[in-house]
């Protein structure tokens, strides 16, 4: 209906008070009168506003403390700056970017409460991940990525040296603030890897889940990944796992969580194109073309990826209907001329822009689904392995 939050909020609380009023009238004993009750819903009304302001005080102080320090990030330029920085330290490599990522949002996230703590990360971080991420050649949904930012940032309470829940914990357990935050991180990891499998495996957010049977095999298979992890890093299933036995588990639990990627390092998703034969090569339009360029500016190297999607044209096109020309110059192939009228000057692309790859859609694959299948095959394997280790350990006992 395109109304505003504030709208939902204010009807809501309108709601809240007409259902205690009429909670009071229904429940109360037949001898009270009803001025009675009348008194006592003003009286609950009142006392149930003042809390609610009460209440949203430190929520208040929390987001202009956040609003402070976002405003000045946005007047100075640090955000531009933070996406140069791990831009040219990343380079292209995603790894290093989520790397970068995780330790950003641990600094930016430490002493802030949970809300303002997602304002900073959110409004400094997600753009950064997915400007940087498009230039490794991956499209991470902002779903996802605020969810990753979002953990990591909160990830800092428990992170020494601030770690502020860590300190609460020691504080009621006695123990050494420090070394209660070194445990806490190493428990962390258990579901610490959710957030990054999100960024690669869409459909544990429910992206693209077809229907009720996938959205079930999503939840069994991501729930079993889960546990074989936490065994690999506990190192412990039935009977402790040996140094070969982690690998193992570790590569299943992979497996299940994002069987898609373990897929393309046997079957690619994308086929590259020869860039020298590129500008001669005819796109069918039932499949994705992911269009990779080096920009170079003042400030070093730039990495982007652009995407023509499937069924963008309705019949067979190449890169001159898309809107670019080619021409090689010292050994690299530029963008010469752009059509102004084009997609390929919509979606961002410029003169003497650098060609770095080109990549098609591969349909020539199989199902990754059968990904899952090797999985429970190896899980059942080496499962069972180590239970006849637990029970030949056991006899020995």
């Amino acid at each position: 209906m395109r109304l505003t939050a504030s709208y939902s909020i204010f009807y809501a609380t309108i709601a809240l008070i007409l259902v205690n009023f009429i909670n009071k009238i229904i429940k109360s004993p037949k001898e009270t009168s009803f001025s009675s009750n009348l008194k006592d819903w003003a009286k609950e009304t009142v006392i149930g506003l003042e809390k609610g302001a009460i209440n949203m005080i430190a929520v208040g102080v929390a987001i202009a403390t956040a609003g402070v320090i976002v405003g000045a990030v946005g007047s100075t330029g640090l955000s531009t700056n933070l996406i140069l920085v791990i831009e040219s330290i990343a380079g292209d490599n995603v790894i290093i970017l989520i790397a970068l990522t995780i330790l950003l949002c641990l600094l930016l996230g430490m002493g802030l409460p949970t809300t303002a703590n997602y304002v900073v990360v959110a409004s400094l971080m997600s753009m950064v991940l997915v400007d940087v991420g498009n230039a490794s050649g991956y499209i991470f949904p902002i779903i996802a990525v605020h969810l990753f930012v979002f953990y990591f940032g909160l990830m800092a309470d428990v992170t020494p040296p601030v770690g502020l829940a860590s300190y609460a914990a020691a504080g009621i357990s006695g123990g050494d603030p420090l070394r209660t935050g070194m445990q806490a991180i190493w428990y962390s990891l258990r579901t610490g890897v959710l957030p990054i499998v999100f960024l690669f495996n869409h459909e544990l957010l429910l992206i693209g889940v077809e229907n009720i049977w996938h959205a079930i095999l999503v939840i069994i298979t991501s729930l079993i990944g889960i546990l074989v992890f936490s065994a690999a890093t506990q190192a412990w299933f039935i009977n402790k796992l040996r140094w070969f036995e982690i690998i193992i588990f570790l590569f299943i639990s992979l497996s299940f969580l994002s069987p898609e990627y373990v897929l393309n390092k046997f079957y690619p998703k994308f086929n590259y194109l020869e860039l020298e034969q590129a500008h001669k090569y005819i796109f069918e339009p039932n499949k994705e073309v992911h269009i990779k360029i080096t920009r170079q500016t003042e400030y070093g190297d730039k990495y982007k990826l652009f995407v023509i999607n499937r069924n963008t044209y309705g019949e067979n096109f190449n890169l001159e209907n898309y809107g670019i020309n080619l021409v090689k110059s010292k050994n690299n192939i530029i963008i010469d001329t752009l059509d102004w009228k084009g997609n390929a000057k919509k979606s961002g692309l410029e003169m003497d822009d650098i060609i770095s790859e080109i990549k098609i859609e591969n349909f020539d694959r199989p199902n990754k689904d059968f990904v899952y299948i090797f999985a429970f095959i190896a899980l059942a394997l080496f499962g069972f392995l180590n239970y006849k280790n637990y029970r030949f350990s056991d006899k020995q006992y």
